[in-house]
Formats: structure tokens, sequence, C-alpha cells
């Protein structure tokens, strides 16, 4: 009988490969479709998800009720406000969440990540300026800050458009949200450089994941 039941369990494990990664192209063309231009202020990016729904920073949206979005395929979206987090303890929590008005069914988006945070991932985003959509990738170096554990943070040389924008995983799906310019330090051999990089909200710490499943 142990023979058989190691058998059986055998069959189900092949039956059951694990999910591939997509090609890297892909994921690409994937983030460039769901990632939106917002012109508030010096302006800024947004990510598309499923539900009509457009995840950015505060310091982007800057509490607006309201904005337009343009997209890759050069339309825009209306986006009307749905909540702002509310900070975990007396820290503020740099995201905010907004609705498409009338969602097309082809309006592209992107998933949230379930898979966890693993140092050393590659991660890719794009900034969606007014008419260039730039693809920047990198490593995730560190899985939390010191000052917001919340946040981790990645070699991925963004710049000020890419605020409020998504980091998309192997999977091309959402695991943060930029919010900050920095330096990281990486490892190349026996060697420890500082790069340019970014700081990303984790959308899959606790605070900030049971706020966006009230909505997402």
């Amino acid at each position: 009988m142990k023979k058989q039941a190691d058998k059986q369990e055998k069959l189900v494990i092949q039956s059951n490969p694990p999910v591939q990664p997509k090609p890297w192209s892909e994921i690409e063309k994937l983030a460039k479709a769901a990632s939106v231009h917002i012109d508030i202020g010096f302006g800024g990016t947004g990510v598309l998800l499923k539900g009509g729904l457009l995840l950015t920073a505060k310091h982007v949206s800057k509490g607006r009720v309201s904005f337009r979005a343009k997209t890759y395929s050069r339309d825009w979206l209306d986006a009307t406000l749905v909540a702002e987090h509310p900070g975990i303890g007396k820290d503020a929590v740099d995201l905010s969440l907004y609705k498409i008005q009338r969602p097309s069914a082809k309006l592209p988006f992107l998933s949230l990540s379930a898979e966890p945070l693993v140092s050393g991932q590659k991660l890719l985003t794009v900034e969606a300026e007014y008419t260039d959509w730039i693809v920047r990738t990198g490593e995730l170096c560190q899985l939390s800050t010191k000052m917001q554990p919340w946040e981790f943070d990645c070699s991925v040389p963004v710049e000020n458009g890419n605020s409020g924008g998504a980091a998309v995983n192997e999977h091309g799906e959402v695991v943060g949200i930029f919010v900050n310019i920095t330096s990281v330090g990486i490892q190349r051999g026996s060697v420890r450089e500082s790069v340019p990089g970014g700081e990303a909200i984790n959308l899959q710490h606790l605070s900030v994941s049971e706020w966006l499943k009230k909505w997402v």
C-alpha cells in the first residue's frame, strides 16, 4: 500500500507542473499596454488592474478626485478616486486607487502577484511619458527598507516619470509600485557597488494587501 500511495503522489505532482515564466519580450508588451501616463504637475505613471482599476502613487495623483490618463494605444481614460491608503501608524503609504469610468472590455490590465518576493529576482517597470513608454529592468536587492519595511529596493534605474508605475515580475504580475529614486548596493563578484535604483511599495505587505483586498 505504501508503494502504491507513493506512486499516486508522484503522478499527482507530475500532472501539475509549475507555471512557467513568460518571455520577457511578452512581459514588456503587457507592461507597456497596462501602463498609463498621468499628467498632473510633472506627470507620472500608473498601472491598470483587473476590474477597471488604476493604481498609482499619491504624490502622482496629488489627491485629485478625478483625472484623465493616457494609454500606450493613445486612448484617454477617465479615472475617479476610490481610496488613498490611510498609512501605517504615523507613516504615510504612498498609494492611491482609482476606478476607470466606462472601461472597455478590451482594456489591458495586469494582475497582482501572489508569489513571494525573492532577493535577486528580475523586475521590470515602464515609465509612461506623454509620447514614449520606456522599459527599465533590474534586480530586487532588499526585501524591506530600514525606514519603511513595507517598501523594497531594487536596481531598476528609475526616473521621476516612473513614480506610480508598477514593478513587474517574471510572470507579468505586479509586485510593487515605485515611489522613490535611490542608490542601491549590488554584489558583482567580490566587489559591492552602488548603482542607481528605486524604492517600491511591496503590495504583499500585510497592511498594503489587506487594504487592496477591499477593492481588487
